[in-house]
């Protein structure tokens, strides 16, 4: 009897431990909160499936650093602003093809009128400036750093091939005609500035951010070119779901 005993109140023992962890377990499980909207967890969306796009908003600023010995117009600080559409497809966990569709603004400053030898400027001209507008495509590779990042965007290294046609360019440089006066002359679509562009680009995305160098193969202008290479800053617009 004193052995049933003890092995009655050995089993009650290993019950009660049980139902301890069960209840204890259902109560952690209670306390877990709840997401109120399941669409930002949609899993048949997002960075690390077949498909996937986003808009991309970019700064940068134009180098005076040649890589084929030509010789660059002499600038000021200048910069091109960029807006693109950006369109991923999933070849593997570590490889995905890219097409991107956007426009950009380019505005050069250039630090004085004998730089303009293309465009036969009176030397007395002042402050030329470019103003330029460009239709962009790209379309490369994206090389996955950390695969197992989840749906995720996570680190990754970027190369594209890009063309651009400039659909609208500006030339601005202004007189001065009295003490207290000037005069301000903008040519439209000039004739000496190239239409057809192209080049390659290489982005290191972590995340939303990026860092890229573009870096231009073909003349903007025949003589004193606009430096070709540009650096700069960019991020996804409107991406609070994927990091």
């Amino acid at each position: 009897m004193d052995i049933q005993k003890k092995y009655s109140y050995k089993l009650i023992f290993i019950f009660t431990i049980l139902i301890s962890q069960i209840v204890f377990s259902q109560k952690t499980i209670m306390k877990q909160k709840v997401p109120s909207d399941y669409r930002k967890f949609n899993m048949e969306k997002g960075p690390n499936k077949k498909k996937y796009s986003f808009l991309e908003f970019g700064v940068g600023t134009l180098l005076p650093i040649s890589l084929n010995r030509d010789e660059s117009m002499s600038i000021k600080s200048s910069f091109e602003y960029q807006l693109s559409t950006n369109f991923k497809r999933k070849i593997s966990p570590v490889l995905s093809l890219t097409n991107i569709l956007g426009i950009s603004h380019l505005r050069v400053q250039a630090k004085n009128i004998y730089e303009l030898n293309d465009f036969g400027i009176s030397s007395s001209a002042l402050d030329p400036r470019f103003r330029m507008w460009n239709l962009i495509y790209q379309t490369g590779f994206r090389f996955n750093i950390d695969p197992n990042r989840g749906n995720q965007i996570g680190k990754y290294i970027e190369m594209n091939l890009l063309g651009f046609y400039t659909w609208n360019s500006t030339l601005r440089y202004e007189y001065n005609t009295n003490l207290n006066d000037k005069t301000i002359i903008r040519e439209r679509n000039p004739n000496a500035i190239s239409n057809l562009h192209y080049g390659f680009k290489m982005k290191l995305g972590i995340k939303s951010k990026s860092i890229f160098g573009l870096y231009r193969v073909s003349h903007f202008l025949e003589n004193s070119d606009i430096s070709r290479l540009l650096v700069g800053f960019s991020s996804i617009i409107g991406n609070k779901t994927y990091r």
